[in-house]
């Protein structure tokens, strides 16, 4: 757990045994107790390859979150740029899992979890190292999953890093025919001021926060996605074990969006169009995956190659989305080019 967190906890626990300091009544110290006791366990698990300044500056966001039962994880996914090194001296109270080799975002995140579980954690929260948090994140999911045991994945609006003036996603709905992703940012759900939780289908998956009954109904992420699409998979099963997935309008991450894309040309590319098509091959009905596989290699494939070539002139990216289109056909899973 994060400093901050502890010294909390220590403090209230003293408030409620020892009676209450200057100026403090009895209700405030009744109050005191409750939120001690009623605060469900969170446990953050963040990502982290080859991303030492990123997850850095993440951890620091968290630092500043109010939320009394709080305990940080950081899953170190084979990095070979003394992140973890500078981790343990910079944040010697947070817990550091090595893997040991990159086993990206399903099997890094696996590892937290099941840590998470073991650490007796009422919701896992997903956080991707490249993004910050505001400092009433975990208090709005918890308050918006916590008011009904059906919710199960609940993820926050998503803003470009930097800025409250554009968001970059909120929640979505699964358009099953064009294997796409409807409502979120450009063109879907701004968030208001209702502070409204909002059933959807998927959320982003920078910052999702699940509730430990999902894990124990439906287990970790698919690892054979290996990267991208991983999330939406994973809010499908969920739904479909009977847990509702909400986006929680009024809480806040800032995402810088693209990291693993600048690292490695080619790898963005790659996994979305072959997850894309593993995920449709593996929920979409019949009728479902022949309109989509029409749509995609008739029309959108073809557009998608035009613009790479047009706006980033790397055929790189073009043969990454092509070899990725291959292999999800093929039903190829794991790391593919990466292993």
């Amino acid at each position: 757990m994060s400093g901050p967190g502890w010294i909390k906890i220590l403090i209230e626990g003293i408030i409620v045994r020892h009676g209450c300091s200057e100026g403090q009544d009895r209700h405030s110290q009744h109050q005191a107790g409750i939120r001690l006791i009623a605060a469900p366990k969170v446990v953050v698990v963040v990502l982290n390859w080859n991303g030492r300044a990123d997850t850095a500056e993440c951890l620091e966001s968290l630092k500043l979150v109010k939320y009394p039962n709080l305990e940080v994880i950081v899953v170190d996914n084979g990095s070979t740029d003394g992140s973890v090194e500078v981790f343990r001296k910079d944040y010697p109270t947070i817990d550091i899992i090595e893997t040991g080799r990159n086993l990206g975002y399903s099997g890094g995140n696996n590892a937290g979890i099941h840590r998470a579980l073991d650490r007796g954690a009422d919701f896992t929260l997903i956080l991707n190292n490249d993004a910050v948090v505001s400092p009433s994140l975990i208090e709005d999911l918890t308050a918006a999953a916590g008011a009904n045991p059906e919710i199960g994945v609940c993820g926050p609006t998503v803003y470009d890093y930097g800025t409250e003036a554009r968001v970059q996603a909120t929640g979505g709905m699964i358009d099953w025919n064009r294997g796409q992703l409807r409502g979120m940012p450009p063109g879907g759900p701004e968030p208001s001021s209702a502070g409204r939780t909002i059933d959807v289908d998927i959320v982003h998956g920078c910052c999702l926060l699940v509730r430990k009954e999902v894990v124990k109904a439906i287990g970790g992420f698919d690892q054979g996605f290996f990267s991208h699409w991983d999330e939406i998979d994973y809010c499908v099963r969920a739904k479909r074990a009977g847990f509702r997935v909400v986006w929680a309008e009024n809480s806040k991450v800032w995402h810088k969006k693209g990291a693993a894309r600048a690292k490695v040309s080619g790898f963005s590319e790659y996994f979305n169009s072959r997850n894309r098509i593993l995920f449709m091959r593996k929920h979409a009905s019949r009728s479902q995956l022949f309109r989509f596989v029409m749509y995609y290699f008739a029309f959108e494939f073809w557009q998608i190659e035009a613009f790479y070539m047009r706006r980033f002139k790397d055929v790189r990216r073009c043969t990454s989305q092509l070899r990725g289109s291959i292999d999800g056909l093929l039903g190829r899973t794991g790391p593919g080019p990466w292993a």
